[in-house]
């Protein structure tokens, strides 16, 4: 059975995909100059059941809203934009896990 997962999803000009469970668990993180439509649907539809996609502006970049209609699920959109800090102090936890393990290149995208 396919566990539901939240979808972080920035098109700006570097692209970057996060995908975390609903235990905060990091499934999968990626940035690029360009991920096509069928390459994010791809790598999300691997790890699981997309219920959430969101950005971090207000209003969210159409792009992040069409991801999430081709996926049927819901948008979260910030009441306003978010600030350097507030980004940095969701993704605090993670920080060492991505320095740690990304840094290293240990990290799958499959």
């Amino acid at each position: 059975m396919s566990k539901p997962i939240i979808i972080g999803y920035d098109p700006g000009t570097t692209a970057a995909l996060a995908i975390v469970d609903t235990g905060k668990n990091i499934l999968y993180l990626k940035s690029k100059k360009e991920f096509s439509k069928k390459e994010l649907v791809e790598a999300i539809t691997k790890k699981g059941i997309p219920i959430i996609v969101a950005g971090d502006r207000s209003p969210l970049p159409k792009s992040v809203e069409k991801l999430a209609s081709s996926l049927g699920c819901k948008t979260f959109e910030p009441p306003e934009d978010l600030s350097n800090l507030e980004k940095y102090n969701i993704v605090r936890d993670y920080l060492d896990f991505v320095k740690n393990v990304i840094g290293k290149k240990k990290w799958k995208d499959t």
